[in-house]
């Protein structure tokens, strides 16, 4: 499909508490298919907003008026003024989908390998953030509407 971007990404745990933290991004994949806000949580308020949105108010500049002052307050306060402005500039990518989970847990190594669809290209900050946690990845990555693919390996924080 256009603009979905195929990703395949092993999440070795390299430090205890990277241990201790895995099983939270595999129950996360087995409730919902997603892992990006386990990792990096997006503000409340920016989630509340985004589930919310500005269809209840009937007055069209009115909306307008509220929209624009939400999007001033949450860019000054965290940075972007919306959610999905947020996904982009945190995750790389405003979401993932049918994340599955194929877990290997033997030698003291805990190992995620997960097979999911992001849109447009794949979570890169996610996996840097995951890397400052004590993770390595190894992920490859495929969006055939533009022809762009790829291998991303994080070890010890650095990006190749």
């Amino acid at each position: 499909m256009a603009n979905h971007c195929d990703n395949m990404v092993v999440i070795t745990a390299k430090t205890v508490a990277a241990r201790a933290f895995a099983p939270r991004i595999v129950e996360a994949i087995a409730q919902k298919g997603d892992w990006l806000d386990v990792v990096l949580p997006p503000p409340a308020v920016l989630v509340a907003e985004a589930e919310r949105g500005w269809f209840d108010v009937q007055d069209a500049e009115i909306r307008a008026q509220l929209r624009e002052a939400a999007e001033k307050r949450n860019t000054e306060q965290y940075g972007y003024p919306d959610l999905r402005q947020w996904c982009w500039g945190n995750w790389g990518t405003p979401w993932i989908e049918d994340a599955t989970a194929d877990v290997n847990q033997s030698d003291g190594k805990f190992e995620i390998t997960s097979f999911f669809t992001s849109a447009w290209e794949p979570p890169i900050l996610a996996y840097e953030a995951l890397n400052r946690l004590g993770f390595e990845i190894y992920a490859e990555y495929a969006e055939f509407g533009f022809c762009l693919g790829g291998i991303v390996q994080l070890y010890r924080g650095l990006v190749s």
